[in-house]
């Protein structure tokens, strides 16, 4: 019984974390899409806050995210708990390589 709450736990924190880590880095993508238009648009000023937030969000997900995997304590879900750390990387990556996209 305490086994089945256990697991349940883990689908929840799991859903949770890819949930919260895929809008953040959706957002961060968009953010790059949209950067120029967003300063054309609206000021200069503003659009250095939303990057700003931006950034904060998605960098401070992928901390929460890596420290996720660093404390899971079953080794047999480490990799599933590992999914939004990947991809995490991955835009990273997208967003240091192409910063003008």
């Amino acid at each position: 019984m305490e086994q089945a709450v256990r697991e349940e736990k883990s689908k929840l924190y799991f859903r949770l974390m890819l949930a919260l880590s895929g809008v953040s880095y959706a957002l961060l993508l968009i953010f790059h899409v949209l950067r120029w238009t967003i300063a054309d648009e609206l000021t200069g000023f503003i659009a250095f806050f939303l990057g700003f937030l931006a950034y904060a969000l998605f960098y401070g997900l992928l901390v929460v995210s890596f420290l996720y995997v660093l404390f899971t304590r079953s080794k047999r879900v480490r990799l599933r708990n590992s999914i939004p750390l990947i991809v995490g990387l991955v835009v990273l990556g997208i967003a240091l390589e192409f910063p003008y996209i």
